[in-house]
C-alpha cells in the first residue's frame, strides 16, 4: 500500500469583489459573511477522491500581497476521515456549521484586499499528476 503523505497549496480571492474595504462606513454595511460549503471535484489524472484522509483549511488576510503571514485567520475545515467510505469524484468537506468570515472582509488601511486560503490534504496521494477544483459557497448579508 502507498504511504500517507500530504500536500499544501493555496489560492487567493480578491476580497474587494466581495465588498471588502478599509472604510468604516463600508464595513458597517456588511453584516455577515458565512462559508456554507467547501468541495473538491476531481478534474484530471484522478476520478475518485477517496484517498483524502485529512483536510485542513484556513483563510486569512495576509500582511502583504506576497506574504503568507497574517494577523487574522479563520479555520475553515479540520477534517479527519473515520471509516473508509468511498467519496467519488466530488468530496464535500464536512462543515458542521457555517464559518464566520466577516473579519476577513474588514482589512485595515495597510492590508491588501485579499483573502488567502491555505489547504493541506493528507492521505495516500496519487503518484501521478492530478488536478482538482475547489468550490466554496458564501452567504453575504449587506445592510443598505
Amino acid at each position: 500500500t502507498a504511504a500517507f503523505s500530504s500536500v499544501t497549496f493555496s489560492f487567493s480571492i480578491d476580497s474587494s469583489k466581495l465588498g471588502a474595504s478599509s472604510k468604516p462606513e463600508v464595513q458597517q454595511g456588511i453584516v455577515s459573511v458565512k462559508l456554507h460549503r467547501l468541495a473538491l471535484t476531481a478534474k484530471t489524472g484522478i476520478a475518485d477522491l477517496s484517498f483524502v484522509e485529512t483536510l485542513h483549511a484556513l483563510a486569512c488576510v495576509p500582511t502583504s500581497k506576497t506574504s503568507t503571514l497574517s494577523a487574522r485567520q479563520v479555520e475553515i475545515a479540520d477534517y479527519t476521515r473515520g471509516a473508509r467510505t468511498p467519496v467519488g469524484s466530488t468530496f464535500e468537506v464536512p462543515i458542521p456549521e457555517p464559518v464566520d468570515l466577516l473579519s476577513l472582509l474588514r482589512p485595515t488601511a495597510t492590508e491588501p484586499r485579499l483573502i488567502l486560503v491555505i489547504v493541506n490534504l493528507g492521505g495516500e496521494l496519487p503518484t501521478t499528476e492530478w488536478k482538482a477544483d475547489i468550490s466554496m459557497s458564501l452567504a453575504i448579508e449587506i445592510r443598505q
